[in-house]
């Protein structure tokens, strides 16, 4: 099929207040530029009308369907035809050039929408180009079909299209204040990650090492699959902090205790991080029970003494679903490398830890003191779109989506 334009509709920024979508589609048209520029689309035009994003003149649209359908915020992603037409009669004929050979044989329904002044109504329009695809050996059926012809009716204008693929959804990254996420390279931390940035949160991330270059490695890896295929219209940053100081002070604890003080460490120094660099809020992957760490006890007594909110979109996920997540999003083929480097610290974990007896060992340990010294000293900021290989990373992604999607 020849295409000509992608039409991409929002989702819920449809329903919101009238000054709220205005801002959050500012913020669409800038990351959809991002995405296709990122993407490798060289040649387009991009404008907003009547709720729908429109790209033309378009000089790939199989990279620019992709692309958007990587954007948080749309709902579907549409490539179709724009016919000018200048009556009802016309716009059959032109339809019915355009799929009369999709349809012959088989089952079809015109589904059609129409906005501006006409003198005919959409059913008309579904009537006109019916009868125009039936002389052409389609046989109507509007139950049991195997195509559906859209019509959308815009104007002197119209989009005809026979398939449509589905966004992201959620709201548009960057509308919802910053946010810093704690992360390991594993399953969990980068899908938590994700979610948040679907919620329109700018996302950084903060990495403490404590399993050396491998764990940093991969964590660099997932970064930046999350960065080059999800992350428009800004930049994203790492923290990457060196974390292997922290074992010293978790051998004067008893080892029960060890795996809930080195996660109450990992808080506080992001805690540290986030106050001064102006983070609302921390992320985590998190999921209630999942390990001896995150039972409802221990994340009580992990998270005392933290001012920041601390979000955790996986709490009432179980394994199964965010490693499915993953697998969707693309960060599984680097996460399933990765070792579980925060069970190195408990053997024989306490999956209900007293508040005032850890609280009690950081005291003892002047943990909040070392965390200032060593989180200053032994940290260095990454600018991911100066880190990150996004031409490889896209190329992967662009292949392994084409196989599932016809364009």
């Amino acid at each position: 099929m020849d295409f000509n334009v992608i039409i991409a509709s929002l989702g819920e920024v449809a329903v919101k207040g009238v000054m709220t979508r205005r801002r959050m589609q500012r913020a669409l048209l800038s990351n959809i530029e991002s995405a296709l520029r990122r993407w490798g689309v060289s040649t387009y035009s991009l404008r907003i009308e009547g709720g729908r994003f429109y790209v033309e003149n378009i000089n790939d649209i199989r990279k620019g369907v992709i692309s958007i359908m990587h954007v948080f915020g749309l709902e579907k992603v549409i490539p179709a035809r724009m016919i000018a037409f200048d009556t009802l009669d016309d716009l059959a004929e032109q339809v019915g050039k355009l799929y009369g050979g999709l349809v012959a044989g088989k089952k079809f329904r015109v589904t059609a929408s129409r906005v501006g002044k006409h003198d005919f109504t959409s059913i008309d329009v579904m009537r006109k180009v019916g009868e125009a695809l039936r002389r052409l050996g389609g046989i109507v059926d509007l139950e049991n079909y195997d195509v559906e012809v859209h019509v959308d009716v815009r104007d002197k204008k119209a989009y005809a299209y026979t398939n449509f693929f589905y966004g992201l959804g959620g709201i548009p990254e960057g509308t919802e204040g910053k946010v810093l996420a704690l992360v390991s390279g594993g399953f969990d931390s980068p899908v938590a990650a994700w979610m948040m940035m679907k919620r329109g949160a700018t996302v950084d991330y903060v990495f403490f090492n404590i399993g050396g270059e491998e764990q940093r490695k991969i964590l660099y890896d997932v970064c930046c699959t999350l960065y080059c295929l999800y992350s428009y219209g800004r930049d994203q940053f790492l923290w990457d902090v060196e974390f292997r100081w922290i074992f010293p002070l978790m051998n004067t604890v008893p080892v029960s205790l060890r795996g809930v003080y080195l996660k109450k460490a990992m808080y506080l120094a992001a805690e540290h991080i986030a106050l001064k660099n102006n983070y609302k809020a921390l992320v985590t992957g998190e999921s209630l029970a999942q390990v001896a760490s995150q039972t409802l006890q221990n994340l009580v007594a992990t998270e005392d003494g933290v001012k920041l909110p601390i979000f955790r979109p996986l709490i009432g996920m179980d394994k199964k679903e965010s490693i499915a997540k993953s697998i969707e999003i693309g960060t599984y083929k680097v996460s399933v490398k990765s070792k579980e480097f925060c069970a190195l610290a408990t053997p024989h974990p306490s999956t209900s830890v007293k508040t005032e007896t850890i609280n009690k060992y950081i005291q003892e340990t002047n943990l909040l003191d070392t965390i200032k010294t060593m989180t200053e000293n032994y940290s260095k900021t990454i600018k991911l779109s100066q880190a990150c290989e996004c031409e490889k990373i896209i190329q992967e992604r662009e292949e392994e989506i084409g196989k599932k999607i016809k364009i």
